[in-house]
């Protein structure tokens, strides 16, 4: 009952601080005209401040520090999140504010990864169809592959109002639920409060959103799973496949969009609309289409990726189950092309 009083002030708390910061950044934001203009491209359709990620990377960092002086963090541990989640955010701010070209973002990317892999090392092994892949050298270029496109896949979907931002809390939960079946009370309470960051900053980026986190905080929010992931993949020998499953949301749609856009010889970095989320934002609106994510996160993906953890033999089977409803929907909406409303309409007729 005691544990359960501090989590809950502990998640207040966090909840209120994370609200507070992101009022008084939304309102530097406007003071220096610090705003995202509408253009062809985007999802929103007045100036709308941006670089509210500041608020949760910010505390997040600081819950870092406090975590590594009460002992329960490495220092090791500690540099990877404070160094590389500081450096990729840093990259994205100035990104918010004028163009940095993206070999330079894939640079800082790739160096805090390295770090990363430093402190934990590689997915130790993948299982599927009773084969075991775990030669070390594959397992690093597959895990620093994976993550770097993570990353940059996070940063892609945040494009409509709310999405980024109530995916990281479906992907909290998803971690506490993995780190309560390990008994690791440190990262659930790490976990929880990341959480309650996101939603306070939620309640000014919900749709319609106030403010947009930009860069500063897809990027990081984008890094800071993968510290999450490969720590349980590495500590407690969490089947990859659970995972890929719970971020199943954004890597469908992120993949599927960048494969059709290759195939169409289109540059991949090139800002555009044609994410199957952003498509259906258009004919539902960002509120609904938002709301609708939450609900495959928590009511499809999280029960699958709960089982695949329960079995992880059979791990793979469950990601496939889990993946084929999501790549029907990314047809349905035409991942990776433009928009066309009258297709749309007698597809989903």
């Amino acid at each position: 009952m005691i544990k359960l009083l501090y989590s809950t002030l502990l998640f207040v708390g966090g909840l209120l601080c994370a609200w507070l910061m992101t009022r008084c950044t939304m309102g530097m934001a406007l003071a220096r005209n610090h705003l995202d203009e509408p253009n062809a491209r985007s999802s929103h359709g007045q100036p709308t401040p941006k670089g509210g990620g500041v608020s949760f990377v910010l505390l997040t960092l600081v819950m870092t520090l406090i975590f590594c002086f009460a002992g329960w963090f490495t220092w090791q541990e500690t540099l990877v999140i404070g160094l590389g989640g500081a450096l990729i955010s840093v990259v994205g701010f100035i990104d918010d504010i004028q163009h940095v070209a993206a070999h330079w973002r894939l640079i800082v990317q790739a160096f805090a990864l390295c770090l990363l892999l430093w402190v934990f090392g590689p997915m130790p092994y993948i299982h599927m169809a009773g084969m075991t892949f775990q030669l070390t050298e594959i397992m690093y270029f597959f895990t620093g592959f994976f993550l770097l496109w993570w990353i940059n896949l996070y940063n892609f979907m945040d494009g409509i109002d709310g999405l980024a931002a109530l995916e990281g809390c479906c992907l909290c939960i998803g971690s506490i639920v993995i780190f309560f079946q390990h008994h690791d009370h440190i990262m659930i309470g790490y976990t929880l409060l990341l959480g309650s960051f996101l939603i306070g900053f939620l309640i000014y980026n919900f749709p319609p959103a106030k403010i947009f986190m930009g860069d500063v905080g897809s990027g990081f929010l984008g890094f800071i799973f993968a510290v999450l992931m490969l720590f349980s993949v590495v500590h407690y020998h969490v089947t990859f496949w659970v995972w890929f499953i719970f971020m199943g949301l954004f890597i469908c749609d992120g993949t599927v969009t960048l494969l059709v856009r290759l195939f169409r010889r289109q540059k991949i970095y090139e800002a555009h609309c044609d994410h199957a989320y952003q498509h259906a934002a258009k004919r539902f609106g960002h509120r609904s289409v938002t709301l609708a994510c939450m609900i495959i996160n928590l009511l499809w993906l999280l029960p699958l990726g709960t089982l695949a953890e329960g079995r992880p033999s059979s791990a793979y089977l469950f990601a496939a189950m889990a993946y084929i409803p999501l790549l029907i929907c990314t047809i349905i909406f035409r991942s990776g092309c433009k928009w066309r409303q009258s297709v749309l309409t007698n597809a989903i007729k």
